[in-house]
């Protein structure tokens, strides 16, 4: 079932500070609201202020950069990490990592991939990718898996991500059950020079017959996707995504959209649902790179009995010919909201967008 929200405008943030509520199907996350303050100098007080399940406002003391290396930042259930300017995690493999977390807040964070490789024997190229083989191992700065819910991602920065900067993933555990991430929303933040920037999805390796029977659902809203080479975001099998009112700039920039190494903006495949509303969208300049702003990716052979991925494009504005003619029948949010038309966005994301110094 879906939930009734008041109607609210897509722009909640000012300067002044980070909005109380988040619009769309993440609206219910309070994070540690309640839970005493814990204070972080270091990483480890980091780690020990995110563990477990007890609220908590996750407070950066001071300027602080951790590297988590092969040992992800895991994130528990009702917390509010709040970098507020200060805190930098830089990565190679996960950044922070939710499984199965509930009731998440992450604002203030600055994430950067570190263009390592974790697996050499691949020859990737984490910091330069140019083709999809280049990014195999490199990091993801956010991973959600298992039942993860009501999760609020707000005004960070995802930059050189490596893989991709935020993906969640529908897999199936030991108990044979396939809890997926759902009731999320990724609001005013900034991704920038990264191969992929968003996906979520179930596995391929699940079975149609274990398929989530309810559809993992994500809104975006006041994003900046600036030099996405792809998935500005992606909806997999088994995922509806609402995306409106968000920037998505120069996506794609070589080949056709038929060559290797093509690139486009959001796209689905494999049942996937997108619904593109009053976005501003522009294409790498010039007549070379491939302009599919709204691009359905050929079926993963062991997902084509879920069928081809839908979008509907409504009410955007294309630039520098970017193609967004999506007219597919696809799911509607069950939730009031108010956009911007897309005359405004622009100006609007560029004054809110990414990590807000101070709070």
């Amino acid at each position: 079932m879906t939930r009734a929200l008041p109607i609210l405008a897509a722009f909640l943030i000012s300067a002044s500070g980070a909005a109380a509520q988040a619009v769309g199907y993440g609206a219910a996350a309070t994070g540690g609201s309640g839970g005493a303050a814990c204070h972080v100098r270091d990483e480890a007080k980091l780690r020990a202020c995110l563990t477990g399940d007890n609220p908590a406002k996750v407070v950066i003391d001071a300027p602080l950069s951790v590297e988590p290396g092969r040992r992800p930042i895991e994130v528990g259930s009702n917390k509010t990490l709040d970098g507020a300017g200060k805190l930098d995690i830089v990565h190679d493999w996960i950044g922070l990592r939710l499984q199965g977390s509930r009731n998440i807040i992450v604002r203030g964070v600055s994430f950067r991939g570190s263009g390592a490789d974790i697996f050499p024997e691949k020859q990737s190229n984490c910091a330069h990718p140019s083709r999809p083989a280049d990014v195999e191992g490199c990091g993801v700065s956010i991973a959600m898996t298992g039942a993860a819910r009501d999760v609020w991602i707000d005004h960070n920065d995802f930059v050189a991500c490596g893989n991709k900067c935020i993906d969640g993933w529908g897999k199936v555990q030991a108990a044979g059950t396939v809890p997926a991430p759902d009731l999320i929303t990724i609001s005013n933040n900034v991704f920038r020079d990264s191969y992929y920037a968003i996906l979520f999805g179930v596995a391929p390796q699940v079975p149609d017959d274990q398929m989530p029977t309810q559809p993992g659902r994500v809104t975006l809203y006041g994003n900046l996707f600036d030099d996405i080479m792809r998935r500005s975001p992606r909806a997999a099998a088994g995922y509806r995504l609402h995306v409106f009112n968000n920037v998505i700039r120069h996506f794609g920039g070589r080949g056709s959209c038929h060559s290797i190494d093509f690139g486009f903006g959001p796209s689905t495949v494999s049942g996937g649902q997108i619904l593109l509303q009053n976005n501003v969208i522009e294409a790498w300049p010039g007549g070379g790179g491939c302009k599919a702003a709204d691009y359905v990716e050929p079926d993963v052979p062991a997902e084509a009995s879920r069928g081809e991925g839908l979008i509907a494009s409504m009410d955007n504005l294309t630039r520098n010919g970017a193609a967004a003619s999506g007219r597919d029948r696809v799911f509607r949010p069950g939730y009031n909201f108010s956009p911007l038309p897309a005359s405004q966005v622009e100006s609007a994301v560029n004054a809110n967008a990414g990590v807000r110094p101070g709070g």
